[in-house]
C-alpha cells in the first residue's frame, strides 16, 4: 500500500481521488469537491491524514444527492 512506502497520507488520499479522476479523464465532473462537480462522497468518523485506516471508520455515504448513514445501508 502506498502509505507503506512512506508516502504521506495526504498525497495517498490525493492519488486515490483527484490524481485517479486525472487519470481516467474524468476530473471535469469528479475527483475534487468543487462547485458542479459531482457530489459523491463519504463522511468519516476519524481524521484520515491521522491514520489512513479511518476510511473505514465511514458515518455515511452521499451517493446520487442521497444520503446513506452507516447503520441503515443493509436496510436500504
Amino acid at each position: 500500500m502506498l502509505s507503506d512506502a512512506c508516502i504521506p497520507t495526504s498525497y495517498v488520499i490525493q492519488i486515490a481521488t483527484k490524481n485517479g479522476a486525472q487519470s481516467m479523464g474524468i476530473s471535469n465532473f469528479t475527483g475534487t469537491i468543487e462547485k458542479g462537480k459531482q457530489a459523491d462522497m463519504l463522511v468519516l468518523l476519524s481524521n484520515p491524514i491521522e491514520n489512513i485506516s479511518n476510511t473505514q471508520n465511514i458515518q455515511m455515504i452521499i451517493n446520487n444527492g442521497k444520503v446513506f448513514d452507516k447503520n441503515n445501508l443493509l436496510l436500504e
